[in-house]
């Protein structure tokens, strides 16, 4: 008995746990509650503006929809660029789409203010274009939010532009500095179709157009009002690096580049003589010099060349002149005549002279001041058929100790050499020399212009104390309205409408 109660107990907690097993095995699935039925629809103008709701974005622009969202009440935030944010409340309701529509032009501190000003006062004012009707100092509101490109004008100034942005309930300020230009007017890249600022030399031609040199970009003709461009991409120029240009009296313009001598005539025919044309022995053509209408001198980095009737010829041992001497190793920079003497400005011998058929003279520094350097860079010469030269400071090392030789300037009248160095001045690096209807003497170097009007009366110019815009000064020109032209490099090309 006792097993059979045992064997029941058993079968009895068996049955129990079967029992509670099944029961915990069967679920019961809810209904899922149906979506939310609210929408909201906002519009705004201007259109576009970001959509938040409280306080998150809710990736929509107006005019848009907020769909399928709960009841109840919403924060919502309208954003928009330069614009004040815009936020209201508002109720979503149970199948019911709630509208709203923002009109931000109705709200008067969405505007903003602009205070225009410029130095000098009384300006022409023009807003995109479009003139004002005012003049400077004003201060006008009711300004949508957004960018606006801004123009100052008056007379004798160049105009000046600049972009400003407007936001809602603020005042911007649009002040500039106008250029006067009743003197002087600059052309960079910055402010003009000048395509280079980086200039090594300047002409005129027959016709006042302006024949500019680059360091690497060629050349640019200039008329006064258009800018225009010769390189090796778009013409036949050889070299985009320009040394000197020079105008003969038949209005052709002989380029001396590194890449060889290009001439360019009226009709834009380019004639080009280099090493593999000619009997050039080097690429390098430092300058140019016209004998009347009889022939042409042509100074190189290894010499000195002749061109009469289209025929070339060298000046070196055993050529036409200087018999016994070592001119075609010369480096030549510069050329200017006197009578019937050829002066020679060069890097190594200084001042070399020729005459008749093997006749030169070499004149040691002495004859002009002792120390100055052997460094010749250019020579010119004025009214009166006296010659101008320009010397750059060099230096020298003797027993580890360095010597300087001066830079400066001396004049020879055919007989006599008046020699100085300028006070302070005396590592002048001069780039070139022209002498001007008045008889002014301009030297361009790398640390300002320097102006001679007589011997003794040296005049220097820089950034700080005259127009320029940087001090290295590369040439000076006048057109025939006798208005001064000045290239810089770095500074770009410089009018100069003084006396």
């Amino acid at each position: 008995m006792e097993h059979l109660t045992s064997m029941k107990n058993v079968i009895l907690i068996l049955f129990t746990i079967f029992i509670i097993s099944c029961d915990k095995e069967v679920t019961t699935t809810q209904p899922e509650p149906p979506p939310p039925r609210a929408k909201i629809f906002i519009d705004s103008d201007p259109s576009g503006t970001q959509i938040w709701a409280n306080n998150k974005n809710t990736g929509r622009n107006t005019p848009d929809s907020i769909s399928w969202i709960e009841e109840g009440e919403y924060l919502i935030t309208l954003k928009k660029k330069y614009y004040k944010d815009t936020s209201f409340s508002i109720t979503a309701k149970e199948d019911l789409k709630v509208s709203e529509y923002i009109d931000y032009f109705k709200n008067p501190t969405m505007y903003g203010e602009i205070e225009f000003y410029s130095n000098p006062q009384s300006a022409e004012i023009f807003v995109n274009d479009s003139a004002l009707g005012l003049k400077t100092p004003a201060k006008v509101g009711g300004w949508i939010p957004g960018e606006y490109k801004i123009d100052y004008k008056i007379e004798g100034y160049r105009a000046n532009k600049l972009n400003i942005i407007v936001e809602s309930d603020k005042l911007t300020k649009a002040s500039v500095a106008l250029k006067d230009t009743t003197v002087w007017v600059d052309y960079l890249t910055s402010n003009s179709d000048i395509p280079s600022n980086i200039l090594t030399c300047i002409a005129v031609d027959k016709n006042d157009l302006l024949w500019i040199g680059t360091d690497t970009d060629g050349l640019i003709t200039f008329n006064g009002s258009a800018f225009n461009q010769l390189n090796s991409q778009n013409s036949n120029l050889t070299s985009n690096k320009i040394n000197s240009i020079h105008v003969d009296n038949q209005n052709n313009k002989w380029i001396c580049t590194n890449s060889g001598l290009i001439i360019i005539d009226d009709q834009m025919n380019f004639t080009i003589y280099n090493t593999d044309n000619s009997i050039l022995s080097t690429n390098t053509i430092n300058t140019v010099y016209f004998v009347n209408d009889n022939y042409v001198l042509v100074g190189t980095a290894s010499g000195l060349y002749k061109i009469e009737d289209g025929i070339w010829r060298a000046y070196s041992s055993g050529g036409i002149a200087l018999e016994g001497t070592n001119l075609s190793l010369l480096w030549i920079n510069d050329i200017v005549t006197k009578e019937d003497t050829v002066f020679l400005g060069t890097t190594h011998l200084g001042v070399v002279s020729l005459w008749g058929n093997r006749n030169y003279t070499i004149y040691e520094t002495g004859a002009y001041n002792k120390n100055f350097s052997k460094y010749v860079k250019v020579l010119e010469k004025d009214q009166n058929a006296n010659l101008w030269f320009g010397f750059n400071s060099s230096y020298y090392y003797l027993d580890g100790i360095r010597h300087s030789y001066f830079g400066g300037i001396t004049e020879f009248d055919g007989a006599s050499w008046y020699g100085t160095k300028f006070p302070n001045y005396s590592d002048a690096f001069f780039e070139s020399l022209f002498i001007d209807d008045k008889d002014n003497k301009w030297y361009s170097a790398e640390n300002g212009l320097f102006r001679v009007k007589e011997f003794n009366s040296v005049s220097k110019y820089t950034n700080l104390n005259w127009g320029l815009t940087v001090n290295h000064t590369t040439g000076v020109t006048q057109r025939s309205d006798k208005v001064y032209w000045i290239t810089t490099l770095g500074g770009g090309l410089i009018k100069y409408k003084g006396s």
